[in-house]
């Protein structure tokens, strides 16, 4: 059965150059919620996709450290594409009788921001750079479970 994540991931990262994207792994069960997942391997990063519940994410991690991801926020407050100010303003409580406010990114706006900065991400995910950028992305996330987000 075709994994209809890898379909849509593969899409955009044609349409943003980026096909040279090698696909790792992939999973989908179209009985649970159609929950899916997609992990690509482009240069020092790895891209992970996830469809959980049809609510779908993006986490970065390094080759160098294939299990270990960072959300996609934390790596946007870290590369200054978001502020803690604009990440607060998405941070509501749901409301169920209402949907879900959504992604803060679409699909091919967190795929924009990577490939605009991919030199300087591969760099950071790089084996040289990795134990820095982990240190700065765990600061990250403290700062960011502190202010409550």
């Amino acid at each position: 059965m075709t994994n209809p994540l890898v379909e849509t991931v593969e899409y955009e990262l044609k349409q943003l150059g980026m096909s040279n994207a090698k696909l790792l792994r992939e999973s989908y069960n179209a009985q649970s919620f159609g929950n899916a997942e997609a992990v690509y391997k482009l240069g020092n990063l790895q891209l992970r996709f996830i469809r959980d519940r049809g609510q779908d994410t993006v986490d970065i991690g390094s080759s160098i450290i294939p299990e270990h991801f960072y959300t996609f926020d934390d790596v946007a407050l870290w590369m200054e594409w978001l502020s803690f100010d604009e990440l607060l303003r998405f941070d509501k409580p749901i409301n169920f009788d209402e949907p879900p406010p959504g992604p803060i990114f679409s699909l091919s706006e967190a795929l924009g921001y990577i490939k605009r900065d991919l030199a300087k991400l591969d760099r950071a995910f790089s084996a040289d750079e990795i134990m820095s950028t982990n240190a700065k992305l765990k600061d990250i996330e403290r700062q960011r479970i502190k202010d409550g987000v």
